[in-house]
């Protein structure tokens, strides 16, 4: 894990930051993966600007619904949806409501019941006594009426 943490001094209002080189000089070529930031003011009432960058993660991974079928991505994006909204309303991170993986897996099997749930990796009894009876209901209103494949 390559972790740095850098506080620069903001320039006065008008004048340009430039974070390129800094960066690049404490990664040496790697790209940033995370950044987060925080912006405080000295004794002196200078504005700094704090970040903690991430440099370890590497590539973004592969989207599981990548290799599904045409109908099966309609279905898994559609679940996303879904996920997204109840992440919204909960509060939550959406891979915390229901990873990609599954949902990709739950598109691919379109499990009828809460047993058929419990095969879909990613999926324990716990998510599934949460989340499984309106997953369930998602994806018996697409087996009824299927989004498009394509968008026009």
């Amino acid at each position: 894990m390559k972790l740095a943490i850098t506080s620069i001094p903001v320039p006065a209002p008008g004048a340009t930051l430039e974070l390129d080189a800094q960066i690049a000089e404490m990664f040496r070529g790697r790209s940033v993966a995370i950044a987060h930031s925080h912006v405080f003011s000295d004794a002196q009432g200078r504005a700094h600007l704090v970040l903690l960058l991430d440099g370890s993660a590497t590539a973004p991974r592969a989207d599981p619904g990548a290799k599904l079928d045409p109908e099966a991505r309609a279905r898994y994006h559609a679940l996303r949806l879904w996920r997204n909204r109840r992440a919204l309303e909960t509060g939550s991170a959406p891979y915390l409501v229901v990873s990609n993986r599954a949902l990709a897996g739950i598109a691919r099997r379109q499990p009828a019941d809460a047993a058929e749930l419990l095969d879909v990796k990613g999926l324990g009894p716990k998510k599934i006594a949460q989340w499984g009876d309106e997953i369930l209901a998602e994806v018996a209103a697409l087996a009824v009426a299927p989004p498009p494949t394509e968008i026009a």
